[in-house]
């Protein structure tokens, strides 16, 4: 496998540049904890302290001194960056830009890294938008470079460029493209919340605490921008899953077992797309009936509510024995591709699978754009109709039965205030029977 190779501009060039140095004091050789990188020009060479001990953050102090010094001079990067101490400390830097904020927010703040990728893809949507930079199709393009190229020039614009203003502005405009579509406008109410709500997460008191480089704007991009009234998300059944799952065991068993198996533990055990994607035999207790989540080499779960046992149905165990005693591997649904939990967005190995069920069900008349998550929320829907709505927070692993009542589960039985009978013919006004 070839080394990436980075240019001089990208902190990651760094990362094997820096080094920590050792100092002789009382005759034993002591490692400084704070890391530093040596410069070398036409007039000089010499040790610049990057005043952390994280070495992501001294990569990018290191990328900055450079950058300094390719457009200021030698003598000049020596008066504003050399200290006589390994660890003095590096004053905050007024003017940043979004790349170096984000660069530096990445390895301080507490949030894992595909949460901060996600929150830093709303802000980067944003600031492409509020800025006009479209980047055409090649914003797309991963693998010749026509992505990077747009997001840096989105990490070029300032930190302090992006004002609540601006923001509140992008708001206005993104709702005004839904014009007065009750539908549209609804789908556009709901998108600018996630994006403010991730974009705004960046900023959070918990995660900036940490910034030692980075001087905020004050006041911050999303200082006063209201989130819009939240539109009811609760979830209505739209197909019949019992037929569903009948015209699975009828076509996918033999046609496309491995999309049959997505089906059941999607339906049937009430499974997240990731969980499914990643599950191996090691997690059924064929036993005691259960189906274990939990963390593995290959999985983190979403959250620790997301970690539980799921009762199996006797028949939907032996089910899946069957399949475990003819499996060639460890993963439940077999593919060639192996997890890539290292990517910063998500990669499915069972990709190609889960695009043939989606095809399938949208031809069973299951029209979400998320065909196989409604499966969960079906599952979610059943059990509150058997066993009520904390059985049903239960068995999906959610944190409290708020989650579960907004977006999960269908309350089928519909109450009435009984005057149906009024209505027919057979019925003598003043005599209709009163509970």
């Amino acid at each position: 496998m070839t080394r990436a190779r980075y240019s001089k501009t990208d902190h990651r060039y760094w990362i094997s540049k820096v080094f920590k140095p050792k100092k002789l004091r009382g005759g034993k050789r002591y490692q400084s904890p704070f890391w530093c990188v040596r410069l070398q020009h036409e007039t000089g060479r010499t040790t610049f302290p990057l005043a952390t001990s994280n070495r992501e953050a001294a990569a990018a102090r290191a990328r900055d001194i450079y950058v300094f010094m390719l457009a200021n001079g030698w003598e000049a990067t020596l008066k504003e960056f050399k200290a006589g101490s390994y660890a003095a400390p590096v004053g905050k830097k007024s003017g940043a830009s979004i790349g170096e904020f984000l660069d530096e927010l990445k390895t301080v703040a507490d949030l894992k890294p595909k949460t901060f990728e996600g929150y830093a893809t709303a802000l980067r949507t944003i600031l492409a938008q509020t800025f006009c930079i479209d980047g055409g199709n090649e914003r797309f393009d991963y693998r010749n470079g026509g992505r990077q190229k747009w997001i840096e020039r989105i990490h070029m614009i300032k930190l302090a460029d992006l004002t609540p203003f601006k923001v509140q502005a992008w708001k206005r405009d993104f709702l005004g493209r839904a014009g007065s579509d009750p539908v549209k406008l609804r789908a556009a109410r709901i998108s600018v919340n996630s994006m403010i709500r991730r974009a705004k997460s960046l900023f959070a008191a918990d995660a900036v605490r940490h910034l030692q480089t980075i001087q905020l704007p004050d006041p911050l991009p999303f200082t006063g921008v209201a989130f819009e009234t939240k539109p009811s998300q609760r979830y209505h059944s739209e197909f019949d899953i019992e037929a569903v799952i009948a015209a699975a065991r009828d076509e996918l068993q033999k046609t496309d077992p491995e999309a049959y198996k997505v089906v059941l533990l999607a339906a049937c055990c009430g499974l997240r797309k990731l969980e499914i994607d990643r599950l191996t035999w090691a997690a059924f207790r064929f036993d005691e009936h259960i189906l274990r989540i939990q963390a593995t080499k290959y999985f983190s779960p979403k959250t620790e509510n997301s970690i539980g046992d799921i009762a199996l149905e006797p028949e939907l165990a032996e089910l899946f024995r069957g399949h475990g005693a003819r499996a060639s591997g460890e993963f439940v649904i077999e593919s060639p591709n192996m997890p890539r939990p290292a990517l910063r967005h998500e990669v499915y190995r069972c990709q190609r699978i889960f695009e043939r069920l989606v095809s399938w069900l949208r031809d069973r008349g299951v029209a979400s754009q998320r065909p196989i998550h409604v499966l969960r929320k079906e599952f979610g829907s059943l059990i509150n109709q058997r066993h009520g709505i904390h059985a049903a927070s239960l068995a999906l692993r959610h944190a409290n039965i708020g989650v579960t009542s907004l977006h999960y589960v269908d309350s089928r039985p519909k109450a009435t205030p009984g005057l149906g009978g009024l209505l027919s013919d057979k019925v003598t006004p003043g005599k209709f029977p009163r509970a």
